[in-house]
């Protein structure tokens, strides 16, 4: 690696990433404000002992993953995920304690930090979208959140496959937990090196977690954690699940199925990608900063290995829009009027909300619109010497078949002519947004 390249887990974002990225977001804030979300930002920031208290001190984040901020008092560090900061957020300005009648219902999008071992989706920074829903502890609301989550799956046409179980309550997992660890006691050297240090610090139902082939196997016969659960609990998991299968949302119950075990109860659930990792994972917590609630969180470079894997180079493509050609050997001096013109078009072209690059060129024809064509350009839009004193462009349209023979058409008429060409052919509005419209006519039912 380059000594001055990016940091190890960090990664850089082009032109085709991040107008996906951004699309993601577009789409989430939508459906959020759909289901009555709204959105909140936080800082990146805060002190560690926030997530210490939330995430419990023996977790994996708070033992090993946090990035602290050097010689500072209070301890600072980047935020590790958004549960908490959102929850000292609502605390701050009092809304835990005086909460809305069905609560208080939040989203959120950002940047977190981990100090984990770089994998595949996996990244040191990386961005997650988030709800979480705070002071409303009914069954609906767990239902609510949970098909918001598979209603954004498909919004996005991300391919996951949605598994469900119940932690039951905190003294039910304690039991549970003693149990593993007699049940483990004699299988201790059969387990891997990590799941042998959860085991000495007590954490044993984090094992249940381990992907690794040996984890796997010695836990293959380990007690299962809904004989603990107490009957409450199995009755409460039950009408979440007979509300999924009213709402149409397909599911499997995985008993195996752990999450964020130090204050997550009830619901847990998890979306898995094609390759068995989670892109979106939550679940129903008690006392994370004061508050309790539900929630999810979706892995942003997740999906984008699931939707879009190999799209990260940089693309600085045109992608359907318009190359204006001012076409004359002087035609970038300030005074040249073919110069001028070429700038009022484009101008014109982007008050539309039409993508509009101007170039000012003195070769060939056909060579500068051979370079606008491979740039990615829907219309070239020439303007030469000749065409001033005729007060005409011409204008040339590339289809799949390649460039059409080129048309005189009047300045007047060339931004609105070629403008609805391009938004009938592409369905770009007038703000730009290729088919966000659309999308949201399909699904927003």
């Amino acid at each position: 690696m380059v000594a001055n390249g990016a940091v190890r887990g960090c990664r850089d974002i082009f032109a085709l990433a991040a107008a996906h990225r951004r699309e993601c977001v577009n789409k989430f804030a939508a459906l959020c404000s759909i289901y009555n979300f709204h959105e909140i930002e936080t800082p990146i920031l805060e002190r560690a002992e926030l997530f210490a208290r939330s995430l419990g001190p023996t977790s994996d984040v708070i033992t090993s993953e946090m990035y602290h901020v050097a010689e500072t008092d209070p301890q600072l560090v980047l935020r590790p995920e958004g549960t908490a900061g959102v929850a000292r957020a609502l605390r701050d300005v009092g809304l835990l304690k005086c909460a809305p009648v069905y609560g208080t219902r939040v989203w959120y999008a950002g940047q977190m930090f981990r100090h984990e071992r770089p994998q595949h989706g996996r990244y040191r920074q990386f961005w997650q979208l988030g709800v979480e829903a705070i002071g409303d502890e009914s069954v609906i609301t767990d239902v609510d959140v949970i098909v918001l989550a598979a209603k954004y799956m498909q919004w996005i046409e991300c391919k996951t496959k949605l598994r469900v179980n119940t932690l039951g309550k905190k003294q039910n997992r304690k039991q549970y937990n003693e149990a593993l660890k007699e049940f483990l006691k004699h299988r201790y050297w059969g387990m891997s090196s990590l799941s042998r240090k959860r085991y000495d610090s007590g954490n044993c139902m984090r094992i249940l977690d381990s992907k690794l082939a040996e984890d796997i196997d010695v836990m293959a016969n380990a007690p299962r954690l809904e004989e603990f659960v107490e009957e409450e609990e199995r009755e409460r998991f039950q009408e979440v699940c007979s509300l999924l299968k009213e709402a149409g949302v397909p599911f499997c119950v995985d008993n195996r199925l752990v999450r964020g075990l130090d204050y997550y109860t009830s619901t847990a659930f998890e979306f898995d990608g094609t390759e068995g990792k989670a892109v979106c994972a939550g679940g129903r917590y008690l006392d994370v900063c004061g508050a309790s609630g539900v929630g999810f969180a979706v892995g942003l470079d997740r999906v984008e290995k699931v939707k879009c894997d190999g799209i990260g180079s940089y693309e600085n493509g045109l992608d359907g829009g318009v190359v204006v050609i001012g076409l004359s050997k002087s035609a970038e001096r300030s005074g040249c009027e073919v110069g001028r013109v070429a700038r009022e078009v484009t101008k014109a072209f982007r008050e539309r909300g039409v993508k509009c690059v101007s170039r000012l060129e003195g070769g060939r024809l056909s060579k500068v619109v051979g370079r606008a064509v491979r740039c990615g350009a829907k219309s070239v839009v020439v303007i030469g010497e000749r065409d001033l004193t005729k007060g005409t462009a011409q204008v040339k349209y590339v289809s799949g078949e390649g460039v059409d023979e080129p048309r005189e058409v009047a300045f007047s008429d060339v931004v609105k002519q070629v403008s609805e060409r391009i938004q009938n052919e592409c369905g770009v509005e007038d703000n730009g947004r290729k088919g966000w419209n659309k999308a949201k006519i399909e699904t927003g039912t």
